[in-house]
């Protein structure tokens, strides 16, 4: 019985571990339009990919974007940096972009079909 108490103490001292040590979102990506509405799309690590092909940070099944369609990568100094990297287009607010500097409530669009909204966190 000894024995299973220790063990339930490290798994909780490990999981209580990980949940503070876990890689925390900085900013995050909200679908609003050409999927499923609302879905949110945490950016927690350095580059952040977007497109419709399987192991992208960001899935958007359209026929239009891209396998791989843009990089969100953030940068030293703390900014997140867009990248089009696709044949059909990207905007930010209206705007065809190839590299853009987000702001929070930016509204980034795919190939004219999809709009993600960026929210800085931290």
């Amino acid at each position: 019985m000894k024995v299973a108490f220790v063990l339930a103490v490290l798994v909780a001292a490990g999981l209580a571990a990980w949940w503070h040590l876990r890689p925390r979102p900085l900013a995050k990506l909200t679908l609003r339009e050409g999927g499923t509405m609302g879905v949110e799309f945490p950016l927690s690590t350095k580059e952040s990919t977007i497109g419709s092909e399987a192991g992208q940070t960001v899935v958007v099944s359209h026929p239009r974007v891209s396998r791989h369609h843009a990089v969100v990568a953030r940068t030293d100094d703390g900014q997140f940096v867009l990248r089009d990297r696709s044949k059909h287009g990207t905007t930010v607010n209206g705007v065809a972009v190839g590299e853009h500097v987000l702001r929070s409530g930016d509204l980034i669009r795919l190939a004219e079909s999809v709009d993600l909204v960026f929210t800085r966190l931290g």
